[in-house]
């Protein structure tokens, strides 16, 4: 059994951990077995940066044990320039509290005191909720609310701007080369995205099955009938397809990304046009159908128009 003390700061450092890794993400690097080169199976994972020791804004709230085990509930205020400094998919995410997704209840932390969360309704079932469970909001909204706004207002300049230096990086199927040419097709992106729905995925699929797409794609290709993309670019095309509509900016499939590639970064440039053009939030409504679910004659002329203007 450990001493107090030495139970105690393994909590804290596996909270220093964590969180550091919540707050800046994680760096992997996996090298797989290779019995011909003599190469063991090789991972590790580690924080981006790391809280310093003794941070102040580290709090235990509550401590326990159980079944011979310490138990700890920790808290971390993020300061100033750690907000800004979060991976970009964070910094640029809008749809962080309730104005655009449609809840029945909302729990807020922003600007609350440390042992304090605002629980509030959005709806007649959330407030329904509420009263069953003997809650009503005292707290007064104003300072939160103001937050909420220049959070909001910060993250869509933010947005903005990673936009803008991304677009040209983008363009053409050259551009597209370029800033896919460090990945090694390992598909980890894919296996972390938390909605990619395929059963059988073209790309995972045994050589049999592609063997004939390919001949065929090389005989176009004799011809001088078709320009078709690399493997890799055509598999993140593929994916973008997919996932475009859907796609929350979640940042998992960077995050997995064994050559740091940011994956993450032209999947929400791609997906903001994408879901723009369809006046879609993924997951504001469960009722609400995707898309590509849901065909509508008159639609999308705005587009058509601009397409023939050029």
């Amino acid at each position: 059994p450990l001493s107090k003390e030495t139970a105690v700061k393994r909590i804290l450092e596996e909270a220093q951990v964590f969180i550091s890794a919540m707050i800046y993400g994680y760096k992997f690097v996996y090298t797989p077995a290779d019995s011909v080169r003599k190469v063991d199976d090789y991972f590790t994972l580690t924080p981006i940066s790391v809280i310093k020791w003794g941070d102040e804004n580290l709090t235990v709230l509550e401590t326990y044990t159980k079944n011979k085990r310490l138990y700890a509930t920790v808290k971390y205020d993020l300061r100033d320039f750690q907000a800004e400094n979060l991976r970009t998919n964070c910094r640029t995410c809008t749809n962080f509290s309730f104005n655009n997704i449609m809840t029945d209840i909302h729990i807020a932390n922003i600007d609350m005191d440390q042992d304090k969360l605002m629980v509030m309704s959005v709806s007649d079932k959330g407030e329904e909720c509420l009263r069953a469970l003997d809650l009503e909001l005292s707290e007064d909204m104003s300072k939160w609310q103001e937050k909420i706004k220049t959070i909001q207002c910060q993250r869509q300049e933010n947005r903005e701007k990673v936009f803008s230096e991304l677009n040209p990086k983008v363009k053409g199927a050259e551009s597209l080369d370029t800033y896919f040419a460090d990945c090694i097709n390992c598909h980890n992106c894919m296996r972390v995205c938390p909605i990619c729905y395929c059963r059988q995925c073209f790309f995972d699929s045994p050589d049999t099955k592609r063997v004939e797409t390919d001949n065929y794609l090389s005989r176009a290709r004799k011809k001088g009938g078709i320009a078709f993309p690399t493997d890799t670019l055509l598999f993140h095309l593929g994916r973008m397809s997919h996932m475009n509509l859907s796609c929350v900016g979640c940042g998992a499939c960077q995050d997995a990304c064994a050559m740091d590639v940011p994956v993450a970064e032209i999947f929400i440039f791609m997906a903001d046009r994408l879901q723009q053009m369809f006046e879609y939030i993924p997951g504001r409504n469960i009722e609400e159908k995707i898309p590509v679910l849901a065909y509508t004659e008159d639609e999308l002329h705005e587009y058509e128009d601009a397409k023939d203007s050029k």
